[in-house]
């Protein structure tokens, strides 16, 4: 409590970024240097955010059996060839994170991309704002529309 007998407000993230903003390169060097010796959990954030860590569960190209709990009709990864699909392990076996999962087409120049937006199914807290951008996919990526209702098409495309 402040001596005026009110609780001084929680920091933001507002707050960090106009922090962050004030910072040269080499400082912020330093700062995530800090940050990645502090926890194991900060390296593999890192590692995965910069794509240097690979696969960490080591199945990359690989065919892998899972648990799946999903508990109202098809898992809507049956419904597609490829998507990036959340998996966990825990005591040796791999579980489907409940739902998670993102449709992914190949792009013209060999990437993978969504068709939607990758905050679907994340928590507010966790959502980041990435602005879209176009994306040539190689073969073109088509949605029948006709029998989908307005909510649908302005929803999730591959649900279709």
């Amino acid at each position: 409590m402040t001596n005026s007998g009110k609780r001084k407000r929680e920091p933001t993230w507002g707050d960090v970024k106009t922090r962050l903003g004030d910072i040269e390169h080499g400082g912020l060097v330093r700062l995530i240097a800090d940050l990645y010796a502090a926890s194991s959990d900060n390296r593999a954030f890192l590692y995965a955010r910069f794509a240097l860590g690979g696969d960490p569960l080591g199945y990359a190209g690989k065919e892998m059996t899972f648990t799946s709990y999903v508990h109202v009709g098809e898992p809507e990864f049956n419904k597609h060839k490829f998507g990036l699909l959340y998996v966990s392990e825990h005591e040796g076996r791999l579980f489907h994170q409940k739902y998670l999962f993102q449709a992914v087409y190949r792009t013209a120049d060999g990437r993978w991309a969504g068709c939607e937006d990758s905050n679907t199914w994340l928590p507010p807290q966790s959502a980041r704002h990435v602005k879209p951008e176009m994306v040539a996919f190689w073969p073109p990526v088509l949605f029948d529309t006709r029998k989908m209702t307005m909510a649908e098409r302005t929803g999730r495309a591959q649900s279709s």
